[in-house]
């Protein structure tokens, strides 16, 4: 998908600053929804806008949210748009410019100034993100979320994953231009309607009329502002609401089942407590360590960036997706100083790509040169310090970070809500859970090695790596779920204190440099390489050939100075080493989501649906709780973990789905099952 950016004034009917747009704005799809009362003393709201572009309506909404008393905790706000404006132009639109007279209103001036610094580059597909108000002085924790879609709202719009409590229809024009008519998706819109959900539009055209009827809607024509032509309001009264699928999106829990466990305190623990907690969850945390971040979370750092396909897979959108995820919500914390880090791009070599074929590949995937560039060898030397061997992509949304303190961030954040009850976080520290088991009233329990309760809740998130497929196995038949198989991957990382004696031989790079190992700067000026990657070993002693294979990519990536010969005697006494295991799933993609029913559990069953089709095979999940996993990182944690936990608040909680449909399913746990299925 190619994204092509507006200029303004290319659209008058969207892309026209005018100081009517808030006014229209407020009364066609604010009120036009019944906001801010339908809001009111709620968890979550969900809006979709389906033609974002310049963001009046968002601002408005979000104003005037801001301005409610009794405003919702979390206010959701989707929007897709085919044609985004750049940062510059949009600033511009709203008078932010410096030059530009201010069309825009003073009551909103506050939220566009957040607005500008967090827009995203045009990057096709789904952009989260979090506008969080300041914890209130009784640990209550609001804010707003952009959604932000970028691509064709007929291409968008069937990927999206979400129940939905009011719709924005702008964005179009049926009796205009032709590229900007609905192309048939509002008659499906029932997919994504919430029950009780409300529709809008500045236009009450007849098409929009037929296509919201046949989508269960009834419509009604009101006068438009200021005496205009009619506007639309539309309320979702459907004959037949059928059930969500076993591995769709379900609706919330009840309140007072909305506490959920989550084994294990690394990134992928830490990053699901805080995605729960934000969501106004209780979570406990459990982990047999004394403390967050003891197994690979442990490393001195680590690095995060997106991936480059020819075809542009799942494997490539995912981590794109998940690169940016992390990159956003780290960037505050490096920033600050408060998290280990640099966060201002990562040059990954590619010796087999000459300049050409990286601006046809570019062109071809429609990737913004804002997150990847070319460079070639001359460039690729000066962006990083370091006489590399080749050209390399320069991924300008990536980094390097130090893992354990990502984890303390996240728990931290986490730890500073509370609800009416206290704390919403609560961590059970060296605390072993060697069996599963879920009671009569539907709740999972932890039992420790003695077979007590270690704590319980409705929902179970399992985020322990290689631990969950030794905890699963202690279900009984009748909750059995997969066999889940991963690969354990030895790793061991090289340390180059800055105080060893051999300090003359480092050359710290400028940035993270990645290609047939990696060189990261510390902050103390010293160097961490690595890593090496061993199937079937489980030593866990720091091996001297393995700081010689280390240092050897180190030196062939120009960061080590100092010959590097075969003998791992020769090499610095004082070298620092860690070793860990990855935990990768067979196709190497994690695994994060509500766990399906084992073969047998199906086998005994009749008349089920298609199995086929990874969305209708059965979970082990109830209408208050289930069991859930997230795991499978491998040697990405970093890159994957802001993703992960979305995820996990998604599945769990039932927010909107942070990416498109088909990358949900190729991390679906469910997946192996069906795949199995087909063959």
């Amino acid at each position: 998908m190619t994204i092509s950016p507006a200029e303004l004034g290319q659209s008058p009917n969207v892309h026209r600053p005018t100081a009517v747009a808030w006014e229209q704005a407020q009364h066609v799809f604010v009120q036009g929804n019944g906001l801010p009362g339908r809001w009111q003393h709620s968890q979550r709201f969900v809006i979709l806008e389906t033609g974002f572009g310049l963001g009046h309506q968002f601002l408005a909404t979000w104003a005037a949210w801001r301005a409610d008393p009794d405003r919702c905790d979390r206010l959701v706000f989707i929007s897709i748009e085919k044609h985004p404006v750049m940062r510059p132009d949009l600033a511009r639109a709203h008078g932010l410019d410096g030059a530009t007279p201010a069309y825009i209103h003073p009551d909103h001036l506050a939220v566009t100034q957040r607005l500008l610094p967090a827009w995203p580059d045009p990057t096709p597909g789904w952009h989260t993100l979090h506008f969080d108000e300041p914890v209130s002085a009784s640990g209550r924790l609001q804010g707003v979320t952009l959604q932000l879609g970028l691509g064709d709202a007929a291409d968008l719009l069937p990927t999206l994953v979400a129940q939905v409590d009011a719709f924005y229809l702008d964005g179009f024009a049926p009796d205009g231009n032709p590229e900007r008519q609905p192309s048939g998706w509002l008659s499906r819109l029932n997919r994504l309607a919430a029950p009780g959900a409300t529709a809008a539009a500045w236009c009450a055209d007849q098409s929009v009329r037929a296509d919201l009827t046949h989508a269960g809607f009834t419509v009604e024509s009101v006068p438009g502002l200021m005496g205009e032509s009619d506007m639309m309001r539309a309320h979702y009264a459907p004959r037949y609401t059928p059930s969500p699928l076993p591995g769709g999106v379900w609706p919330q829990p009840a309140p007072e089942s909305r506490h959920a466990l989550v084994v294990g305190a690394g990134l992928a623990g830490a990053s699901a407590a805080w995605a729960l907690c934000r969501q106004g969850w209780r979570v406990t945390v459990v982990d047999q360590q004394d403390g967050p971040a003891q197994g690979t979370s442990g490393n001195a750092g680590g690095l995060f960036h997106s991936v480059l396909h020819a075809q542009d897979s799942h494997h490539a959108r995912l981590h794109r997706a998940a690169a940016l995820a992390t990159w956003r919500q780290v960037r505050p914390w490096i920033e600050s100083g408060r998290l280990a880090g640099q966060c201002d791009g990562l040059l990954r070599l590619d010796d087999d790509t000459d300049a050409e074929q990286a601006r046809a590949q570019l062109s071809r995937l429609g990737v913004s040169p804002e997150h990847v560039a070319w460079l070639d060898q001359t460039e690729a030397r000066s962006r990083a310090g370091l006489d590399v061997p080749s050209g390399g992509w320069l991924f300008q949304q990536g980094g390097w970070l130090q893992p354990g303190g990502y984890v303390r961030c996240l728990l931290d954040e986490a730890a500073s809500l509370r609800d009416e009850h206290g704390p919403l976080l609560t961590c059970l520290w060296q605390t072993e859970v060697s069996r599963l088991q879920r009671d009569q009233q539907g709740k999972w329990h932890v039992l420790g090695a003695t077979g007590e309760t270690v704590a319980q809740a409705p929902t179970l998130v399992l985020a322990c790596a290689h631990q969950s497929t030794t905890l699963l196995q202690t279900l009984p038949s009748t909750e059995a779920v997969p066999a889940v198989t991963m690969t354990r991957l030895r790793g061991q990382v090289t340390q180059v204190p800055a105080t060893t004696a051999h300090a003359a031989f480092i050359r710290q790079p400028k940035l993270p440099v990645a290609g047939n190992g990696y060189v990261v700067p510390l902050p103390d000026g010293g160097l961490l390489c690595g890593a090496t990657v061993k199937r079937d070993d489980e030593d866990a002693s720091v091996r001297p050939a393995d700081h010689l294979h280390n240092l050897t990519r180190a030196h062939r990536l120009g960061a080590w100075l100092a010959p590097v010969s075969d003998d791992a005697s020769a090499l610095p006494s004082d070298l620092l080493g860690r070793t860990g295991w990855r935990a990768v799933s067979p196709d190497r993609l994690p695994m994060v989501g509500a766990l399906p029913w084992s073969d047998e559990r199906l086998a005994a069953q009749h008349d089920l649906p298609r199995l086929d089709q990874v969305r209708m095979v059965p979970r082990e999940r109830q209408a208050d709780g289930g069991l859930y996993i997230a795991t499978g990182l491998g040697s990405r944690g970093i890159t994957w973990t802001a993703l992960i936990g979305e995820l996990v608040a998604h599945w769990v909680t039932g927010s909107p789905c942070p990416i498109e449909v088909d990358l949900r399913d190729a991390m679906d746990p469910g997946r192996f099952q069906v795949r199995a299925r087909r063959t």
